[in-house]
């Protein structure tokens, strides 16, 4: 019963539906511009339409990538696109602002973000970085 119940959780969660009539989470809050929110609602209609049924933990952290990503404010959209998804993420509250650092060893960048915003951008040599103290994000 508790498996039934979780299921029809994480399904409703997936397909955004809300307690107001079933509309959609896009559809229920305020978007800054309509063309963004259009673009968002067909990214996500997209995003599951591709993807019924996510078997393997492979799959769902891909999913989970996908879905992050989709999600991402313009500065880290940015970033992401050209990158990809980062070797490390920090992300801590700072004074009531949400900071987050992405770290590239590959290529050997890191990046600030303040509330979704690019504060920093530092190149570094790969084989010098220690890492952060604590707190990784794993998707």
């Amino acid at each position: 019963m508790k498996t039934a119940f979780g299921c029809a959780l994480v399904l409703v969660t997936l397909l955004g539906l809300t307690a107001t009539g079933g509309l959609l989470a896009e559809e229920a809050e305020v978007a800054p511009s309509k063309e963004a929110a259009e673009v968002r609602t067909q990214e996500d209609k997209d995003l599951l339409s591709q993807r019924k049924v996510v078997a393997s933990e492979l799959e769902r952290r891909q999913f989970r990538i996908k879905w992050w990503a989709a999600h991402l404010p313009d500065d880290m959209r940015d970033v992401y696109d050209e990158y990809g998804y980062p070797s490390s993420r920090y992300r801590e509250e700072v004074m009531g602002r949400l900071v987050e650092r992405w770290t590239y060893l590959g290529q050997g960048r890191r990046f600030a973000f303040k509330d979704g915003q690019l504060i920093e951008e530092r190149q570094f040599s790969p084989g010098t970085f220690k890492g952060d103290i604590s707190r990784a994000v794993r998707p």
